[in-house]
């Protein structure tokens, strides 16, 4: 439900940042337009979900981990399928839950390094903000570490498929 709130606040501000840019600069073809909003759209989408995710409180006790590696060894150990642990369900879904992020900063002309830190400045902050304000939630430096991880695969994904594209269309136009 929140989520979906935020994505259509996120759709409201991109139609009017759409509307704003198009009547201030009228001399500027309507494709760059669009795509600088979509930019914008898809960084503020991603902060949406990463935020509408890791800001919720949840059951148990408040815990907070610092040795690297130690969380997720024993979320593989204590898991409850055998076809996919839950350790192994969380580690994935902090490392999916950045992955947008990485694609949309490299598409806003981030670098990659910047994209990481940036990522790890958030990620950071989130947990602290777990570790204080909500009851329930485990804060980890493992959790840090994998949504560095899933912008760093966020930002691969963005340079492959630049590569592919630019690939494509020098095939396409007959040089190789």
């Amino acid at each position: 439900m929140v989520l979906c709130a935020l994505t259509a606040l996120t759709l409201l501000a991109a139609y009017v940042l759409y509307r704003r840019r198009r009547s201030a600069a009228p001399a500027v073809p309507r494709s760059c337009i669009i795509r600088s909003v979509a930019r914008d759209a898809g960084l503020a989408l991603s902060l949406a979900l990463i935020l509408s995710f890791t800001l919720i409180p949840a059951q148990g006790a408040t815990r907070w981990v610092l040795v690297p590696g130690r969380e997720i060894l024993r979320l593989l150990r204590h898991s409850s399928s055998p076809y996919f642990p839950s350790g192994l369900r969380a580690a994935t879904l902090n490392l999916i839950l950045f992955v947008p992020l990485g694609v949309t900063l490299r598409w806003r002309n981030v670098s990659c390094l910047r994209a990481l830190a940036l990522a790890c400045l958030l990620s950071a902050g989130l947990e602290v903000a777990q570790l204080l304000l909500l009851r329930g939630r485990s804060s980890s430096v493992d959790d840090v570490i994998l949504n560095v991880a899933g912008t760093a695969l966020g930002c691969f994904v963005f340079q492959a498929s630049k590569s592919a594209t630019r690939l494509a269309n020098r095939r396409r136009h007959g040089r190789t």
